[in-house]
């Protein structure tokens, strides 16, 4: 009977030790993934949903879409050397009552500044705006007093257009700089 009853413990002791190897085990794979808040939710999604706003934001010329200006800036910008991203803001086919697309959305319309103005800005949330040809020919760039030179983490999207000289990248990274007051 003592030989009977060693075994029955020794039994429960291997259950044992491979109930606690599987609850290891279990708990290893099961937490690689930490718990995302609403903010960091938020966060990832902020690029994402600015440049769609963006695209979609109707302007004062014609009715034209950021999109479309977008396109038509890049329909004539020469992406080769030796004219190599010259003359950005002169030629475009679309009128916008006297101006460029260029013009309407960065300079005399100032749709662009204005769409980071009146969100980010006033969120006091860092970033960083891009829109270039695809091989870095640079047609405008924005970013926030801070930028995201110093950012702990940063959230970005980047959009592709068409145009007749090639593909546009529309790069928006949205940064949080933890470490010190956004002013």
């Amino acid at each position: 009977m003592n030989k009977r009853a060693q075994m029955e413990i020794f039994g429960l002791a291997i259950i044992f030790v491979i109930f606690i190897l599987g609850l290891l085990i279990f708990l290893k794979f099961s937490g690689d993934e930490p718990i995302t808040t609403a903010e960091d939710f938020v966060m990832k999604q902020l690029p994402t949903r600015m440049l769609q706003t963006m695209m979609k934001t109707t302007t004062g010329c014609r009715e034209q879409e950021v999109e479309v200006l977008v396109v038509d800036i890049a329909s004539h910008v020469n992406p080769t050397p030796p004219d190599y991203c010259t003359d950005i803001n002169v030629n475009s086919q679309i009128n916008c009552n006297g101006h460029t697309s260029y013009e309407e959305l960065f300079g005399i319309g100032n749709v662009v500044p204005s769409v980071f103005a009146n969100s980010l800005d006033i969120e006091k949330k860092d970033y960083e705006f891009i829109i270039k040809m695809k091989g870095g020919c640079e047609i405008y760039a924005i970013n926030s007093t801070n930028s995201c030179a110093r950012a702990n983490k940063i959230s970005a999207e980047t959009f592709y257009l068409t145009s007749n000289r090639g593909k546009v990248e529309m790069i928006m990274k949205v940064c949080e700089n933890v470490g010190y007051a956004n002013e």
